[in-house]
């Protein structure tokens, strides 16, 4: 599949930011004990959240990996904010809580925009759920009449 040309822009933002603020490398580091999940790999999966999350009338939830690095990227509060600011227009904010089932329908519909934009969800960040979502939405089968 061809990478979509925001992809190649996250990622370059998300270099940016890493390389102005190294702390946030050493905060996301932690997170994962998985080589795959560097932190270059979790700034992006959050910047797409975000992108996702500002494009969307509908509220989404992100992966819980997402959603901790989510949280480090938060606490760098000048650098949150400016980017926040210059990208989006506002401040994307942090609700926590809600359901459990509620919950769990957030993230289907995160996952079901996330492919639409994006393509492949990354299995090690947004897990298995995600990833038999893009499987079904591969599906060769369907087709109309």
């Amino acid at each position: 599949m061809k990478e979509k040309p925001i992809v190649k822009t996250l990622e370059s933002v998300a270099s940016d930011l890493l390389i102005e603020f190294p702390a946030l490398t050493e905060k996301l580091r932690p997170l994962s004990d998985n080589p795959v999940i560097t932190p270059q790999v979790l700034l992006i999966e959050v910047l797409k959240f975000l992108h996702l999350a500002a494009s969307s009338e509908q509220s989404l939830s992100p992966s819980l990996l997402t959603d901790l690095a989510w949280h480090e990227f938060i606490l760098c509060t000048r650098l949150y904010t400016r980017f926040c600011q210059d990208t989006f227009g506002r401040y994307m904010h942090h609700t926590p809580g809600g359901e459990k089932k509620e919950n769990h329908r957030k993230y289907l519909q995160t996952i079901r925009h996330y492919i639409v934009t994006f393509g492949e969800p990354n299995k090690e960040v947004w897990g298995e759920l995600a990833y038999n979502e893009w499987q079904e939405a591969q599906c060769g089968a369907c087709n109309t009449d």
